[in-house]
């Protein structure tokens, strides 16, 4: 007989303590859904069978499990708002990644946490 473990689907918040050590700034992920898997393979893999660079894969990853996030700009609002299009989203995680490059692989690690089948963050 095969038992299949329950998942709890309910998001997690966790905090990004290498990228603020004050221990403010936050993300809220959760479990991919099937759908997820399925836009996170789309976004990754491209017409001719070649992955994207690892930092796009971090995006992505980052972007379909992605339910809030306190990184604020300059007027106080969130920088990566998951309604945001794809491209806009990546585009403003790269701004962040620049300014520093920590947060990144950081928030990769905690969504590979809640999804481990996506594996270990391949950065330190």
């Amino acid at each position: 007989m095969l038992k299949v473990k329950s998942f709890d689907l309910e998001p997690v918040k966790v905090i990004l303590m290498e990228a603020d050590p004050s221990g403010e700034t936050f993300m809220v992920i959760r479990r991919a859904t099937f759908n997820d898997e399925a836009r996170r393979f789309s976004l990754i893999w491209d017409g001719q069978g070649d992955t994207a660079l690892v930092t796009r894969i971090a995006a992505v990853e980052i972007f379909v499990s992605l339910v809030e996030c306190n990184i604020l700009d300059e007027n106080d609002k969130s920088v990566l708002d998951p309604a945001l299009p794809f491209d806009e989203f990546e585009k403003r995680l790269t701004y962040i990644w620049a300014y520093n490059p920590v947060i990144l692989w950081e928030m990769q690690r905690k969504v590979h946490e809640v999804n481990p089948r996506w594996g270990p963050s391949e950065n330190p």
